[in-house]
């Protein structure tokens, strides 16, 4: 028992986001099976949000990376893919954006994005990225900003907030662990 224990320790602190975990560093989980995503800093979670993932034929990929970018109000620039075929770029405050109010970018074009269509959350309903209420999206940006070294103060957020037709990219000082498990 003791060998197994000694065994799953090892792995855990292997794992991708494990230097993370060790320094009491911020790192995200995305569990499709769950459709949550977990917020740790170092190995507590402080925060679990519903998300939406990629339906049947357009999965949420699994793997391992980390978040070097936050967009606040991002435009929508249609993937070449075959679901997309005969869309067009959607500015930033469009009714028909998709990409909410915050996009937190770690494999374009998967990305964690807000959304108003609340009731897709905890569904398989995207075409491969991570839906989550919009509120819950701009927490996730600030907080991402703040532990990247990118934070710039409440009255620079608010002013980017303030302006929902303007598109704001901020690359990540720091990079943030992001996993998408079963």
């Amino acid at each position: 028992m003791r060998m197994l224990l000694a065994l799953l320790a090892a792995a855990v602190l292997a794992a991708p986001g494990a230097a993370a975990a060790r320094d009491g560093g911020l790192s995200l989980t995305v569990d499709r099976s769950e459709r949550k995503v977990y917020v740790y800093r170092g190995d507590r979670a402080i925060r679990v949000h519903d998300v939406a993932v990629g339906k049947a034929g357009h999965a949420t990929p699994l793997g391992t990376w980390e978040f070097h970018q936050v967009d606040i109000n991002p435009d929508w620039t249609p993937p070449d893919s075959d679901w997309a075929r005969g869309s067009s770029w959607t500015p930033p405050g469009h009714p028909d954006n998709p990409m909410g109010r915050a996009r937190l970018i770690f494999n374009r074009p998967y990305t964690i994005h807000g959304t108003d269509v609340r009731d897709s959350l905890g569904k398989a309903a995207s075409h491969g990225s991570i839906r989550i209420a919009n509120a819950d999206a701009i927490a996730l940006a600030e907080l991402l900003l703040k532990e990247g070294g990118a934070w710039r103060g409440r009255d620079w957020f608010e002013r980017m907030l303030d302006r929902p037709t303007e598109m704001f990219e901020i690359p990540l000082e720091r990079k943030i662990p992001i996993r998408v498990v079963e």
